[in-house]
């Protein structure tokens, strides 16, 4: 089915991006900078905060101040020049701790300890780099320019994370032309935040005579330097463009009061007038290499096909023409993002569609001989080779996949045709699979349709060999998007037509699991729906041709997938067998899709027939197979699994501490990719009474799993809802959640979901049977209920004995403010009720909370109801 492309082991670090070096460094001290120093003493008292924030358009001086800071004040900073393609949340903190390492170097042995080579899991990250700051015995300070350019709200939410859980020793500039989605009010609240908006950031009138000594040989008057500090309201681009507009100009105020309007249109007016004063050579120069974001003169050599760049990048860094050295050797450069755009517009109006994508091929061209890969896909697809795009990404798709490229992969596939992509089936797989993981699910349908399509328009062009081979590869096309819209009896009937296809073209219906810890609950599994895994087992049943055929598309995850079917029906001896031989071969990187949900099954399996040692046992020896192979994702949801236990046993701790190990997850959005760690995060806010937020988590999660079609997903996310909302004491909002989940599990056979939450949705179903209920429902949950029967019949006898000592040794006194919590009255309500001091409550409620092995009143009330003590 659909599948993603996983990356080899093979370590592709020494294919990093030259470009990326440059990103994080401080840019070099240029003879041009302006010595601000009202504002360089602000940015000498914001450092005892978190987060300073200078935001302000394009051309304000914002980069410039920090760099003049960092420089005249010696201040060790680490510094990350972001552009467009830091898409990936991962490419983004991978990137910061790059440029840690540079100001810390000693840093590196014990961040590679904590932060191994390709590590992609961006909470792993976060935490690593946040331990190795608090460690420094100096302050540490980052800068983050260009932020602006963040579009991904991951990276937003992991800064949020970041910011909140920083030492008082960390503080973080960010340069941005827009005010980025931060908490910035909790932080101006807790005096943590410093602002520099674009007010602040304009020239005074003696700052501008200061960058006119610097720039101009003749300066204006005190009235014409005024009259343009006016016209420009203090815009540093404006004010240096105006300077150099005027070297050469008699009638300075006549000049300055021609020229009015916005910044754009003011700036358009002065470059055009700088710009053309350039000899041609300079000029052209400049228009052609603006295609690139960052060169060097080689590049600029390669370019433009001249080789006289060393000199004329010497020409432009004298006459200080917004040229940017990105490095204290002068090695690469970039124009001003303002000149940049000029440039840009001017060499679309002078050059036709074919010389700007011979431009663009050059800078492919060199930038693949240097194996800065990114950059070369950049520039083919701007030059419309989408063949050669394709080409190259998919022979460094590993490569791409290990420095977390996917967001910007998938930007690129998305323009290149997909006659191109289809022909590449690695790169067709990952970008089908990738919608498919993200919950897309109508876009991946759409994509394989698509694709049909554009094998349909080859064939016509193909021998009758050929045309064949095309025939049998669009039925195993067709039998995948089949299975991936759960249409069984197509997907058996083309598998059973096209036998030599699946021989020949298996890896275009060989499903992978790209990261479910539930494997039912994702596209393998149907979303959830029982019924279909029912009829696809039962289709195998008839042949054993087909069966082969079958298992050999789903692989192991057809054990697993029948292990998931009969669990949640709660046919558990017909589990074990399949799990058994799903787990008997070790685990390696290729096989995790079924190794790692195969290890949650049965630990759910082992807790089911009462064994909860056997199951944390499982656990613990699974995470320490995992240990050697470095694969955080899989790792994290065996942790979840793990404190999902614990919380069974009323064990918080243990939540608190896996919460604190992921601290992005309390900052994101739930989503179906990371569906199973909210989840658990929902579950530990529950058990510590965080109702409120564990609520919004859900909803969160209901939304994502309701556009990706995870019916399993709804069910576990809507009786979670129900329990808090009766928790909350909200008894129609519990019912209404709870009905809803009845609608959705009835029709499938749902058992185990809510067997596995216990004693609290046992109650609240005996209490919905209790009231009126639609005929098929309540036959429903009275089988339900009858299964909760035999479970305690089966292996709780101990536990009904530890219940009955824990009821017995309640006092009535006890049992009486065991109600009133449940009631919602706080301590003092209690004592006034009862006829009490606050301090015998609180006594009283100590021995409640002991009695129960419980740690708060939340955990309390839920362990009574559950238990029906009250």
């Amino acid at each position: 089915m659909l599948r993603k492309y996983t990356q080899t082991e093979t370590d592709h670090s020494k294919a990093a991006s030259l470009v990326s070096k440059t990103s994080i460094v401080v840019p070099p001290a240029s003879s041009g900078d302006t010595i601000r120093e009202r504002l360089l003493g602000r940015l000498d008292e914001s450092v005892s905060r978190k987060l300073t924030l200078i935001s302000a358009p394009a051309g304000y001086g914002k980069s410039t101040l920090v760099r003049t800071w960092v420089h005249t004040r010696g201040t060790k900073a680490a510094w990350v020049s972001l552009d467009s393609g830091d898409r990936s949340a991962s490419r983004f903190w991978t990137t910061i701790a790059a440029a840690l390492l540079v100001e810390y170097p000693a840093m590196s042995k014990t961040m590679q300890d904590r932060m191994p080579p390709g590590e992609s899991n961006i909470d792993t990250l976060i935490s690593a780099i946040l331990e190795l700051v608090s460690m420094l015995s100096e302050p540490c300070v980052l800068v983050l320019d260009d932020y602006h350019l963040v579009a991904n709200p991951l990276i937003h939410d992991s800064m949020s994370a970041f910011l909140e859980h920083a030492s008082s020793s960390v503080h973080v500039i960010l340069i941005s032309r827009t005010i980025p989605p931060l908490p910035l009010s909790r932080l101006r609240v807790s005096k943590q935040l410093s602002q520099f908006h674009t007010e602040d950031l304009r020239f005074t009138i003696e700052e501008a005579e200061e960058l006119q000594r610097l720039t101009l040989k003749n300066p204006l008057a005190a009235e014409e330097l005024v009259l343009l500090g006016e016209k420009t309201e203090g815009w540093a681009a404006g004010l240096l463009l105006a300077f150099m507009s005027l070297q050469h100009r008699q009638d300075a105020v006549a000049y300055i009061k021609a020229f009015s309007g916005s910044h754009r249109y003011i700036f358009d007016y002065l470059a055009d007038e700088v710009l053309g004063r350039l000899d041609e050579r300079l000029l052209d120069f400049l228009l052609l290499t603006s295609i690139a974001d960052r060169f060097t003169a080689e590049l600029a050599n390669a370019i433009t096909a001249n080789q006289d760049a060393h000199a004329l990048l010497d020409r432009l860094e004298k006459s200080h023409l917004f040229l940017i050295p990105l490095d204290d050797s002068r090695v690469w450069y970039r124009y001003h993002h303002l000149l940049t755009e000029a440039l840009r517009s001017r060499l679309q109006v002078k050059k036709d569609a074919g010389a700007l994508s011979e431009l663009h091929l050059r800078a492919a061209r060199w930038f693949d001989q240097k194996q800065a890969y990114e950059e070369a896909i950049r520039h083919a697809l701007q030059a419309g080779d989408f063949n050669w795009a394709a080409e190259r990404i998919e022979r460094h798709l590993p490569m791409l996949v290990k420095n977390g490229h996917e967001s910007e992969m998938m930007a690129w596939l998305a323009q290149i045709p997909l006659v191109y992509v289809v022909a590449r089936p690695d790169l067709f797989y990952y970008q089908a699979g990738t919608l498919a993981l993200t919950g897309r699910v109508q876009e991946a349908d759409s994509l394989l349709n698509d694709a049909l399509a554009a094998l349909g328009e080859q064939q016509r062009d193909l021998s009758v060999e050929a045309s064949q081979e095309m025939t049998m590869r669009m039925g195993m096309y067709r039998a995948s998007i089949a299975f991936y819209k759960g249409d069984i009896d197509a997907f058996v009937e083309l598998l059973d037509r096209h036998r030599e296809g699946l021989r020949l073209f298996a890896s275009i219906v060989k499903v992978v699991n790209l990261g479910e810890a539930l494997l039912y609950r994702g596209p393998i599994g149907f979303g959830g729906r029982l019924n279909k895994m029912a009829a696809l087992s039962a289709k195998v049943s008839d042949s054993e041709e087909r069966r082969e055929a079958i298992h050999y598309a789903l692989q192991g995850h057809g054990l697993v997938f029948l292990a998931d079917l009969y669990y949640e029906r709660n046919a558990l001896d017909k589990v074990t067998p399949l799990l058994e031989i799903a787990l008997s071969a070790q685990a390696t990187p290729s096989g995790l899709g079924v190794w790692v949900p195969a290890i949650i099954l049965q630990s759910k399996l082992l807790v089911a027939r009462g064994d909860m040692q056997g199951a944390e046992h499982s656990l613990q020896n699974a995470m320490k197979e995992l240990n050697q192979l470095h694969v955080p994702h899989w790792r994290m949801l065996l942790e979840a699994q793990m404190v999902r236990l614990k919380l069974s046993q009323s064990k918080a701790d243990e939540g608190t501490r896996w919460a604190d190990r992921y601290p992005v997850l309390a900052h994101e959005t739930a989503s179906v990719d990371r569906e199973y760690a909210h989840v658990t995060l929902a579950r530990i806010w529950l058990m510590q009474g965080k109702t409120d937020i564990a609520i919004r988590k859900l909803r969160q999660a209901e939304k994502a799993a309701f556009r990706a079609d995870r019916l399993g997903s709804r069910i576990e996310i809507g009786l979670l809802l129900a329990i808090a909302y009766d928790l909350q004491g909200k008894p129609s909002s519990s019912t209404e959640a709870l009905d809803q989940v009845l609608r959705l599990a009835e029709p499938e056979g749902y058992v185990r979901l809510f067997l596995d939450e216990g004693q609290v949705v046992r109650r609240l179903l005996t209490d919905r049977l209790a009231t009126g209920l639609a005929s098929g429902i309540r036959q429903y949950v009275g089988k339900l209920l009858t299964s909760f029967e035999a479970e305690l019949g089966t292996h709780a006898a101990e536990s009904r004995a530890d219940l009955r000592a824990e009821v017995d040794s309640l006092t009535s006194r006890e049992l009486d403010i065991l109600k009133c919590m449940a009631d919602g009255l706080s301590n003092s309500e209690i004592a006034s009720h009862l006829f009490l001091s606050l301090g015998t409550v609180k006594r009283y409620s100590h021995h409640i909370y002991q009695k129960l092995n419980v740690k708060n009143r939340v955990q309390a009330i839920t362990k009574a109801k559950g238990q029906r003590l009250i």
